[in-house]
C-alpha cells in the first residue's frame, strides 16, 4: 500500500509537526508469484467483490488455480487509475 502525506500552503495553516495531516491511500501493488501452476495456460484472475453495507472497502480475490488456493485483500472501495505513474 502507498500511503503519501498531504501538504502545500493551505495544511501549513493546519498542521504542524505535532497534529500532522492525515495518511491517504495513493494506490496499492501486488507481486503474486505461482511457480507450480498445474495448469500453465490458464492466466491467474482476480475480482472484486463489494460486501453489502460496506461502502468504504472491498474484497479483492486473486485465483490462480491448482495447486494455488484463492488469496484476498481487503482495499479502500475507490475508481482505480490503471497508469504506471500520475
Amino acid at each position: 500500500m502507498y500511503l503519501c502525506l498531504l501538504h502545500g500552503e493551505t495544511y501549513s495553516a493546519l498542521f504542524s509537526t505535532d497534529n500532522p495531516p492525515p495518511k491517504v491511500v495513493q494506490g496499492y501493488k501486488f507481486n503474486i508469484f505461482y511457480p507450480d501452476l498445474i495448469e500453465g495456460a490458464k492466466t491467474p484472475s482476480y475480482v472484486k467483490v463489494k460486501e453489502p453495507g460496506n461502502d468504504e472497502t472491498m474484497v479483492l480475490r486473486f485465483t490462480a488455480g491448482p495447486p494455488y488456493e484463492d488469496i484476498a485483500f481487503r482495499i479502500v472501495n475507490r475508481d482505480w487509475e490503471f497508469s504506471h505513474k500520475k
